[in-house]
């Protein structure tokens, strides 16, 4: 039986590789909330609203979120996303 299922997956994974068909990476997402809630949220310097925000479809890769808030600090958090992940950043 062993081989037999070996064997199909086989035969899937080839006519998958052959019918043209792409496998597209699963993108993944960010929330970001904050104290005080509505600061401002900015990605790899574009601006992406206030917080807190969920930010989906997002490719895996570095990203810089940086928040402002009147009366606080500018806060910086670099943050690896991988493949399909969804992180919390606060």
């Amino acid at each position: 039986m062993k081989t037999k299922f070996g064997f199909i997956g086989l035969v899937v994974l080839l006519a998958a590789l052959f019918s043209g068909c792409e496998f597209e990476p699963a993108k993944g997402s960010l929330t970001v909330s904050s104290q005080p809630k509505g600061a401002a949220l900015i990605v790899n310097g574009e601006a992406r609203g206030q917080t807190p925000a969920v930010l989906s479809e997002l490719d895996s890769g570095d990203y810089v979120i940086e928040l402002r808030a009147e009366g606080y600090e500018r806060t910086y958090k670099p943050v690896a996303l991988l493949q399909g992940q969804a992180l919390a950043v606060e």
